[in-house]
């Protein structure tokens, strides 16, 4: 069974990233490329990863639940020595101090000019300090300050931006759906640049098509953009390239290459079984 398990590569590569000098080549190749046959397998049995070899202290932090019972957390960020859990079976953004003990909910679901349909994704507007919830049924952008949890302000983005997923980077706001269904267009964009103030689209990026290799259903209900301290980066699905986000681009960063890779014949099955 063809298989490559893109997390496990994510997450070595965010521990370990690091600034490269091919700055020029990235808009034409990807700054490296990983061939995983040759990886010897025996090789492979025998690397140990410790954690303790990156973190010097570990703290399990166990939410309180006797204000509120959360369902599950979809998404955690960790801003000014706060935890903000996203809990999207609720319709909730939570806030929590870094012992666990409930603080605040974010934002509340209602038809109020201060209140979303849907509580969908939310990021953090670290320049400002605000907190952006994303309501992708009225396809609108909610701000709450992180600390008190009061309202600010909203805006509409543009309505061409079919997303469930975003990432706030370097004063831009960025956007992706983690599905397409049957129904997208052919030219379905992945990525969606957004201005973080008016919702305005300015640039698209990456071809359903194309880069996913046609796959349409769901592949991640949680996040899909993983930011470093250099760069944010992004991939999903079957695509072969992990993407990276510099200067106000995304261009191509790690390229995966290997004969156990998933191609469009693979998925073509799998695509039939999705639409019963």
């Amino acid at each position: 069974m063809k298989k490559i398990h893109f997390i496990l590569i994510l997450n070595s590569i965010i521990l370990f990233s690091c600034k490269t000098n091919k700055e020029t080549e990235m808009a034409i190749t990807s700054s490296y490329t990983i061939n995983l046959d040759s990886v010897s397998s025996v090789i492979l049995m025998f690397i140990t990863f410790k954690f303790s070899d990156i973190y010097s202290t570990v703290k399990a932090i166990i939410p309180d639940n006797q204000k509120v019972l959360l369902n599950e957390i979809t998404k955690l960020l960790i801003f000014q020595e706060r935890l903000f859990i996203l809990d999207t079976k609720a319709n909730a953004l939570y806030s929590f101090d870094l012992n666990g003990s409930f603080i605040n909910q974010i934002g509340s679901l209602g038809p109020g000019p201060e209140e979303y349909a849907t509580c969908t994704d939310f990021t953090i507007d670290t320049d400002k300090k605000e907190i952006l919830i994303l309501d992708s049924m009225l396809k609108k952008i909610f701000k709450y300050n992180p600390i008190n949890g009061k309202f600010i302000g909203s805006f509409h983005f543009d309505n061409r931006c079919n997303i469930d997923k975003i990432n706030y980077y370097k004063k831009h706001l960025y956007g992706t759906k983690a599905s397409f269904t049957s129904l997208s267009a052919p030219d379905t964009a992945m990525v969606y640049q957004l201005d973080v103030t008016s919702g305005n689209l300015k640039n698209t990026w990456l071809n359903n098509q194309k880069h996913n290799k046609g796959w349409q259903g769901e592949y991640s209900r949680h996040n899909l953009f993983y930011p470093t301290t250099d760069k944010c980066l992004f991939t999903m699905g079957f695509m072969n390239t992990i993407m990276q986000i510099t200067n106000n681009e995304l261009t191509p960063y790690i390229t995966l290459e290997s004969k156990n890779l998933v191609t469009e014949n693979d998925i073509n099955p799998m695509k039939e079984l999705e639409s019963y």
